[in-house]
């Protein structure tokens, strides 16, 4: 993520943006150098924080089309997180159905 050079280029220091975050400043500092992800709910916030579109927080955008396994695998991941559990099941039965074609 591009958490840190959005930062910067905001001439925010790390207390001044884990403030704004509501975090504490250790852990935005695991979120820049990618020893943790942060959730959905997380990233929308330092959008709305930094001022940039969600997009704009990736190291760069790829169309679908040309994720990798892994990529598209951490794609639905993050896409699935906050589904509730009949959505869950529903996403499952689609994948199986998909699975055994």
């Amino acid at each position: 993520m591009r958490i840190k050079t959005i930062r910067e280029e905001k001439h925010l220091s790390q207390t001044e943006l884990a403030k704004m975050m509501g975090i504490e400043r250790t852990v935005l500092s695991r979120y820049e150098n990618g020893k943790l992800f942060p959730n959905s709910k997380t990233i929308e916030k330092f959008a709305r924080v930094l001022k940039v579109d969600i997009q704009s927080l990736f190291e760069e955008y790829k169309p679908i089309e040309m994720l990798t396994e892994l990529e598209t695998k951490v794609k639905i991941v993050e896409t699935i997180s906050n589904f509730s559990i009949e959505k869950l099941h529903k996403v499952l039965d689609f994948a199986e159905k998909v699975k055994n074609d």
